[in-house]
């Protein structure tokens, strides 16, 4: 589980996460679920939300108001990993953005 403190004013959240390049590629299955303060859930996230099975999930959270400020949860969670998931590794990234969202 990553953890991630969302200061006031944040309008935009990039969240990447990316498992692709391992020994046995195309065969995992993770998802996403983003827990907000206050026990709001976003997800399970999938690959292939985005139309492509490519062992990633990019996600762009945003609105014209800031988006809930304090802190955020990002579990990632084995759906369909072979026994002991061994060489399975999952990076997730997060871009925080103050100012304009999306038109």
């Amino acid at each position: 589980m990553t953890i991630q403190r969302v200061p006031p004013g944040v309008k935009t959240l990039k969240v990447y996460l990316d498992w692709s390049g391992h020994q046995h590629s195309g065969t995992d299955s993770l998802t996403l679920t983003i827990t907000l303060q206050g026990s709001t859930a976003l997800g399970p996230c999938r690959d292939g939300a985005d139309g492509r099975m490519d062992e990633r999930i990019s996600l762009t959270l945003s609105g014209s108001t800031p988006l809930p400020s304090g802190t955020w949860k990002f579990l990632i969670f084995g759906e369909d990993v072979p026994p002991g998931g061994n060489g399975v590794y999952a990076e997730c990234h997060l871009l925080l953005l103050r100012g304009a969202g999306p038109p």
